[in-house]
């Protein structure tokens, strides 16, 4: 925890001098232990997954710029690489299947300090060399719905409505009124909250560039072989950002084949969902009689007031709060 915190060769030797720490080397060869454990694990299941996460549990995936700049005066250079994180959604503790990895030990020099490197299947990025742009949208395969796929909603807004009712027609005071409102009566009925932790891994990272289409075509083709071989027949689920997100719809379109809406489902992240839905519900308000008399004035620093009206997204947020 020492080396991981500061890297300080000359303060772990000092402890392990005192006996409060083993040697730097040794520190150097039990990662690079571990870490070739790993990689010969993803060599023998040909495919990158790291081995906390748990079988049989649906899996979501996020991709995303990784941007370093370097602020210090001796840092020289900047990282501009892709990340791709795996999240696995247990519905209740301990669900999935163990896949009882052991990430210490196995075949190779004990006392190498090098790490072994990563199969070439998951580092090289395959070139595209086909143009995406004005690629034509397939048509959609939607089921239809019925009347009868909504009997369960139905049925919960009908008892609603007769609580509702009871709680007015009650002349005796004997009908609970505390959950007469739609928000309080359905809340009643949730059942207690299940606070699972979710795990999370962040898969190595990529020196390319995330705003490529070769980059993002091999991020959705490296979290499909991963979703599979943790829940195999699950369809895999990638968020992105919004240039991101442009980009994988594209890739869509592009090849409905192999990344189609029914092979992969790609979507915003939820920062970006949230203001999406803010500024559309701003534009909305800004179509209301009115809306600069609900909307707090600001001051300019030329003193002139203005209204947050003017921008849609931080009238809905003050609307929202009220």
């Amino acid at each position: 925890m020492l080396h991981a915190h500061t890297r300080k060769k000359e303060l772990v030797d000092r402890l392990s001098h005192l006996g409060l720490s083993i040697s730097y080397d040794r520190v150097l060869q039990l990662s690079a232990q571990m870490g070739n454990s790993v990689c010969q694990q993803f060599h023998r299941e040909q495919v990158v997954c790291p081995p906390k996460m748990r079988g049989q549990v649906f899996t979501t995936a996020a991709v995303d710029n990784i941007d370093h700049n370097p602020s210090a005066t001796t840092s020289k250079d900047s990282f501009h690489g892709t990340a791709i994180s795996l999240i696995q959604h247990p519905s209740y503790t301990g669900e999935g299947v163990d896949r009882s990895i052991v990430i210490v030990g196995g075949s190779g020099d004990a006392r190498s300090k090098t790490v072994a490197p990563l199969p070439h299947y998951y580092t090289d990025v395959p070139p595209v060399t086909s143009s995406i742009k004005k690629s034509p949208v397939p048509a959609a395969r939607v089921a239809s719905l019925t009347r009868g796929d909504f009997k369960q909603q139905t049925d919960e807004e009908s008892q609603w409505l007769g609580n509702a009712k009871r709680v007015l027609e009650d002349n005796t005071g004997t009908v609970d009124n505390d959950n007469t409102s739609w928000a309080a009566f359905h809340a009643s009925r949730q059942p207690p909250d299940a606070r699972v932790i979710c795990p999370t891994s962040l898969l190595p990272l990529f020196l390319e560039s995330a705003h490529t289409v070769a980059m993002i075509r091999h991020s959705m083709d490296v979290v499909k072989n991963a979703v599979e071989h943790l829940n195999p027949g699950q369809t895999p689920v990638v968020t992105f950002d919004q240039p991101l997100f442009a980009l994988a719809k594209q890739i869509q379109w592009k090849w409905p084949e192999s990344y189609g809406e029914d092979q992969i489902v790609v979507m915003f992240g939820g920062l970006h969902i949230e203001m999406v839905a803010l500024k559309t519900l701003g534009d909305w308000l800004q179509g209301v009689v009115g809306c600069k008399h609900l909307c707090k004035p600001r001051l300019r620093q030329q003193g002139q007031q203005t209204h947050s009206c003017e921008h849609p997204m931080s009238c809905a947020q003050e609307e929202h709060i009220k």
